[in-house]
């Protein structure tokens, strides 16, 4: 199964999705922008 959704998969085990993220965006020296309406900043804060 992995194998074939292995380009939708992006974390497996104990790591954070918010941590994937990041980790990904700071490799490839992105940045985010997040509109944030009914969350109060959660979103956010996560990958802060």
């Amino acid at each position: 199964m992995c194998a074939n959704l292995a380009e939708a998969i992006f974390t497996i085990g104990a790591e954070d999705l918010a941590e994937v993220i990041v980790r990904k965006l700071a490799a490839e020296s992105e940045t985010i922008a997040l509109a944030e309406s009914c969350t109060g900043g959660f979103l956010a804060h996560r990958i802060t």
